[in-house]
């Protein structure tokens, strides 16, 4: 069966007060079920059934579209083409968690931005090339970096402190 427009568009109207315009088909078992619904009383469309993008056709977001996500077969893409990029945890003490391969054909955590404790945890090493700063202070003040030959630690304004709280610590310094 077709529905075939020769000129115009095609309108589908459902104008029921709070009515919905529902797309079913077969479920893969002999029955029926729901795929797509726009839900008048909800003001919402709710997908129902897994919906897919083929490699390199991206789900594209906003009036410019300004966001895209996408999967070239190979690699997925999040890209954004305007403001910022925000990555957000509204839920009370929640975390945000980047996991990536362990190295045995499992996830482990990388980095966790952790919202109960309030602050970045670092599970891995972390590398910095030669020549790259680790700044620390809200105009970079203390900086600690490695130019492939020798290594630094600079402090550009105040005081550089040195200090153990153990009881009966020592502070070693060796060559």
């Amino acid at each position: 069966s077709y529905i075939d427009v020769q000129n115009g568009n095609l309108e589908i109207r459902q104008t029921t007060d709070d009515g919905d315009i529902i797309f079913k088909s077969d479920d893969g078992s002999g029955g029926i079920t729901e795929y797509l619904r726009f839900d008048g009383g909800a003001a919402i469309t709710l997908v129902s059934k897994e919906m897919r993008f083929g490699d390199s056709v991206p789900l594209k977001l906003g009036a410019g579209p300004d966001f895209e996500m996408s999967h070239d077969g190979s690699s997925t893409i999040l890209a954004n083409g305007t403001g910022n990029l925000k990555i957000k945890n509204n839920h009370d003490d929640g975390d945000i968690i980047f996991e990536c391969d362990d190295g045995s054909g499992g996830t482990t955590p990388y980095i966790t931005l952790d919202g109960d404790n309030q602050f970045v945890r670092f599970d891995k090493n972390t590398y910095h090339p030669d020549n790259k700063f680790i700044t620390v202070g809200s105009s970079q003040d203390l900086q600690i970096h490695h130019d492939g030959t020798d290594s630094f630690i600079a402090n550009l304004v105040g005081d550089l402190k040195i200090s153990n709280s153990q009881d009966d610590g020592d502070i070693l310094f060796q060559t």
